[in-house]
């Protein structure tokens, strides 16, 4: 029984220990604009290349290779962009990107008074790639981050995803487990929390209906966050789909594949919403054949004075 006590001690020690030098790095969540009009829940319903940066697995389900490009202004007035490419054929995929964010911080002396600026830069590169087995599919991320602040200080770390899911019940709907941000910062193991996630969701072939409900915790800070968001199409663009879907169309290779033009692109206009613990989020997403555009609104802490926009494009090819 002491043992037992003891042993108790010693893991709420270590747990508090860590938990007041672990710490985030917000270029680490880095999202497309669809996905942060969805809370940044995009697991298991990423739709695009900007998959790389939560769950690459998702690459798998993409029917094309994908450019995406995103920018986001919020109320700190600080410049954060990302963009990314990916390639899939047949069970392999890989992909690539890139995000930044520059901020112009004040210097102020023991008198309050300005002393001028630096400018405060976060860089991210990350390469990802994923392979289907059977019914499971399988990633893996490597991530290098970049922080730079004044008199040309640099710190910098590397860190590993590693992503797996699977489908359940229907082909479309999945579940999926993932572990991110795992490694060094700094030259220090674990100083940054690492993400265990838990989802489930439901992605239909065209890109027309996605919803998914997420749990993670972050450790060793052992902070817990849940949330739910869905992306629907509601505004079809009749006419394009219809030319879309002309017979005249399909390329040689589909006239073996029955299930061809179930999973062609659909025009329209979706809307897209998201909620967790920690924020809640919309937007609206507008297909013209193989290019999106894409707006999301963001209230950080459910606050209006935290509110951020973004602007985000994707192009299928």
């Amino acid at each position: 029984m002491k043992n037992r006590i003891i042993l108790f001690n010693l893991i709420i020690f270590l747990t508090l220990s860590f938990s007041i030098y672990s710490k985030t790095i917000s270029i680490l969540g880095e999202n497309s604009t669809r996905d942060k009009s969805m809370a940044g829940l995009s697991f298991l319903t990423s739709s695009d290349s900007s998959a790389i940066f939560n769950n690459a697995s998702m690459l798998l389900t993409l029917q094309k290779s994908s450019l995406q490009a995103s920018y986001t202004l919020n109320p700190q007035l600080e410049n954060n962009a990302n963009i990314s490419y990916s390639y899939t054929k047949n069970n392999l995929a890989f992909g690539i990107g890139t995000a930044f964010n520059l901020k112009e911080i004040n210097k102020y002396n023991f008198n309050g008074e300005n002393e001028g600026s630096f400018l405060h830069g976060s860089y991210l590169a990350v390469i990802s790639g994923a392979i289907k087995i059977s019914d499971s599919y399988l990633s893996i991320n490597l991530k290098a981050v970049v922080n730079t602040f004044e008199d040309n200080k640099i710190d910098a770390g590397g860190f590993i995803d590693i992503s797996y899911m699977r489908s359940i019940f229907l082909p479309n709907l999945r579940i999926g487990l993932g572990i991110k941000n795992l490694g060094f910062y700094q030259n220090t193991f674990g100083i940054i929390d690492t993400k265990v996630i838990a989802a489930i969701g439901y992605k239909n072939d065209q890109g027309t209906l996605s919803v998914t409900t997420e749990y993670s915790i972050d450790l060793p800070s052992l902070t817990h966050h849940i949330g739910a968001a869905f992306d629907i199409m509601v505004i079809p663009f009749n006419a394009i789909n219809n030319k879309k879907n002309n017979l005249d169309d399909i390329p040689e290779w589909a006239l073996d594949d029955p299930s061809y033009l179930s999973r062609k692109s659909l025009s329209g206009m979706s809307i897209r919403f998201g909620i967790t613990t920690d924020e809640i989020s919309l937007g609206l997403g507008f297909n013209i054949y193989d290019f999106r555009l894409d707006y999301s609104l963001e209230f950080d802490e459910f606050s209006i004075s935290k509110m951020s926009h973004s602007l985000g494009v994707n192009y299928y090819f």
